[in-house]
């Protein structure tokens, strides 16, 4: 399922993304008599193994034909970050891409992955899907991506085996930051959609990427297996500190792409599609 938030007459809310309309989950809710749902997706996701069933039965049970009060046209909202305002965001760089080539197993692939941490911010401003990245004045900026995975379920010290279940979803994030590649980001964007954890099947998802600057590919990659990998890399995660409802934890390419490399200038529009993931694209001002 494909959750959003957005904004709507001045209201924040949450939904399903389908088929270029929004289902809305709380109204959804009041109808069928539901007063437990809450109106956010973070106080949804606190509660994922409760809400989660319920919205998808409602969402399964009608149509827009047969519900048509219960949908609305995608443009007549605005999108947010999935989780507007996380508890906090961290980065990490992956060494190198995990693909499983021919003759190279999951296991061996996996052994090879050990993330560096770009950065860490406690309580981000997040920037929406198709807003505006604001850059400082007088400085040369560049940008990188990253696949981020939303917690639901707080925990520490976890199995690799329990790890994955404490996964609420993935998006895509990108952030801005100095030419300087170990410099702090500058802005940091998620969306569009939190797509949850049992849409992906660990054996078959790749997660192709094509990168566009002003709707010119640059950049075409995978992530080959990180859903292999990904719970053993959140269980080492958890071990050096508990995980929160609504945490970001995203993890981004080996820094070899043009991409991380290019300078951005204002007016330039920068957009990172994913399989599965959909498209975030914001523009440089």
């Amino acid at each position: 399922m494909k959750y959003i938030s957005y904004m709507r007459d001045g209201l924040i809310s949450c939904g399903f993304s389908s088929d270029c309309r929004i289902f809305d989950i709380p109204n959804a809710a009041r109808s069928f008599g539901n007063t437990t749902i809450p109106e956010t997706l973070p106080e949804f996701v606190a509660r994922f193994d409760d809400f989660h069933p319920i919205a998808v039965d409602m969402f399964e049970s009608t149509t827009p034909a047969r519900r048509p009060e219960l949908y609305f046209p995608a443009g007549q909202a605005t999108l947010l970050p999935p989780i507007p305002a996380p508890p906090s965001v961290t980065v990490y760089r992956l060494p190198e891409m995990p693909i499983s080539n021919e003759g190279t197993s999951a296991s061996d692939s996996t052994q090879m992955l050990s993330p560096a941490l770009l950065f860490k911010l406690e309580s981000p401003e997040l920037i929406s899907p198709g807003d505006t990245l604001k850059a400082p004045e007088e400085t040369q900026l560049t940008f990188d991506y990253a696949i981020a995975a939303i917690i639901w379920k707080p925990g520490e010290d976890l199995s690799a085996e329990d790890a994955i279940t404490h996964i609420v979803g993935l998006s895509l994030l990108t952030w801005v930051h100095l030419s300087d590649a170990n410099s702090e980001c500058s802005a940091i964007s998620v969306g569009p959609w939190l797509v949850t954890i049992d849409e992906f099947d660990p054996d078959g998802n790749s997660f192709d990427v094509n990168v566009m600057i002003n709707n010119l590919s640059i950049s075409n990659g995978n992530w080959g297996n990180l859903l292999q990998t990904l719970p053993k890399i959140i269980a080492e995660t958890s071990k050096d500190g508990k995980l929160h409802s609504g945490e970001v934890l995203a993890f981004s390419p080996a820094q070899s792409a043009e991409e991380s490399r290019r300078i951005l200038h204002p007016g330039d529009r920068v957009t990172v599609a994913a399989d599965g993931l959909g498209r975030l694209g914001n523009t440089i001002q």
